[in-house]
């Protein structure tokens, strides 16, 4: 009797549950998609390159939609226009603009269903970076920037950055597996190191308008535990730094404030972010065109700089596993090899030990083939 009671409870939880319909809110399953802009017109070297895409509705998953066979085109005030080539999909392409720090300039965009053009933006200068620098506060790594313009005042600046970090696998591949042999790896083959590379995602903006001298000091870029992955054998960030007029900063706190906050009581409330960009109907795209020489600097952290500690690599599970010689003929490779599998047996006084030859040593691809943890194991031309 009471195993019937439960049954009949567990069975009306379940159909109350399956009489539950989903709700989404028209904000939701609003299919209107808007351009996203996303570049700007370095000033230094003339170049620029432009990701176009479009807005996605929450349900439609995480992945960019890029937008294909557009004309994109860089005008200024002369009517002088720059045509820019599609490189990859939804990627803009154009170098050696001859920028005229007197002139003004637009980015215009032709879809294949709309116009949109940007604002006339006048070109920003922007002083050098004074230094990226790095410290231990407990048991974090802190990088920061510093500079400062002592002429006519920057007062609004954005970073950038691209961090490259060099990191091994669990084991060292010292034999492959190929057309059925056991090749010794040749140094072309070398998949033990490898080198990473990721760019910036957040938002890192300063302004000094409330100062008075035009300085920033210490700014925060980056922040890591001790233990991080990137820390493993050697770490490099390579830092832009950029001037903004004021609407840019204003856009950009937006963008920040609406994509970076942590969702806590006293955060600023989403709102509706405007750039410069929009076409004839008013219609905004999302993005901010802005044209401003660009400074760089690169600093290393190397692992011996650092105190002893335990990296957190993502191999702590692999293990090695034993191929013995009867198992060859039935291996199809669907492991890496590692190393020859030998026992030496004592044969006496002077007498070389005994090589036996066991098999080989293999372990999962991850835990050889440091390309399968998203790296390359081609060095950087700038790696020292």
């Amino acid at each position: 009797m009471r195993f019937l009671f439960f049954i009949l409870i567990i069975l009306g939880l379940f159909l109350k549950s399956s009489c539950i319909e989903p709700y989404n809110p028209p904000g939701i399953i609003n299919e209107d998609h808007f351009l996203v802009v996303e570049g700007y017109l370095d000033a230094a070297t003339g170049s620029s390159t432009i990701k176009l895409s479009q807005t996605i509705p929450l349900s439609g998953g995480d992945s960019a939609d890029p937008v294909i066979n557009a004309l994109v085109v860089i005008e200024d005030d002369m009517n002088h226009r720059y045509l820019f080539t599609e490189r990859t999909q939804g990627i803009y392409i154009i170098d050696d603009i001859p920028v005229d720090p007197s002139k003004r300039y637009r980015l215009k965009v032709k879809t294949e269903s709309d116009e949109y053009v940007s604002s006339y933006v006048e070109v920003t200068d922007t002083p050098n970076i004074d230094s990226v620098s790095w410290r231990l506060d407990g048991d974090k790594i802190k990088i920061y920037v510093n500079t400062h313009n002592s002429a006519s005042g920057t007062r609004y600046y954005f970073w950038k950055y691209n961090e490259t970090w060099e990191y091994s696998s669990a084991f060292r591949s010292y034999y492959k597996f190929k057309n059925g042999l056991f090749e010794f790896r040749d140094s072309p083959d070398e998949i033990y190191y490898c080198w990473k590379t990721d760019p910036s995602t957040m938002i890192n903006i300063a302004t000094t308008a409330g100062l008075e001298q035009d300085v920033v000091r210490n700014f925060l870029l980056r922040e890591y535990n001790l233990s991080a992955r990137q820390f493993q054998r050697k770490y490099s960030i390579h830092v832009m730094q950029y001037s903004l007029t004021k609407e840019a900063f204003d856009f950009w706190s937006q963008v920040r404030d609406n994509t970076q906050s942590m969702g806590t009581l006293f955060d600023v409330q989403p709102s509706r972010v405007t750039g410069n960009i929009a076409n004839e109907s008013g219609r905004p795209a999302i993005g901010y065109f802005a044209v401003s020489n660009v400074r760089e600097a690169r600093i290393f952290i190397q692992d011996s700089e650092l105190p002893f500690r335990k990296i957190e690599t993502g191999y702590e599970y692999c293990r090695t596993d034993s191929l013995l010689v009867a198992d060859i003929p039935s291996f199809n490779g669907s492991e890496l090899v590692v190393d020859r599998l030998v026992e030496y047996v004592e044969q006496g006084p002077r007498v070389p030990p005994l090589e036996i030859f066991l098999g080989y040593t293999i372990a999962r691809s991850f835990c050889v083939d440091c390309r399968v943890a998203g790296g390359t194991n081609e060095r950087p031309d700038f790696w020292n």
